[in-house]
């Protein structure tokens, strides 16, 4: 099993769509793919899923784990429970 770590140099630099792309490669190449995103990342006035979570959902017919908020992250880290935050 190969695990890639696609991380974000900037805000809007794209992370979805290239995400969105490199899987459609590897499950055009015949492999099984999965996706998660560890933390939420909701915009002003989203009351629904978190956007990137469900769009591959959707687009892809992968069911990947609900993202933790970023409020539960911060609480978890301030009250050093960074192992069961990384249990998570």
């Amino acid at each position: 099993m190969q695990t890639f770590f696609i991380a974000p140099t900037d805000f809007g630099v794209g992370l979805t769509s290239i995400s969105l792309g490199l899987v459609r490669t590897l499950e055009r190449a015949g492999l099984k793919v999965g996706f998660f995103k560890p933390i939420a990342q909701p915009h002003p006035g989203d009351t629904g899923p978190e956007r990137s979570t469900e769009l591959m959902a959707r687009t892809h017919g992968i069911k990947p784990p609900v993202p933790l908020s970023l409020g539960q992250v911060e609480r978890m880290l301030g009250d050093g429970q960074l192992d069961e935050l990384l249990e998570e």
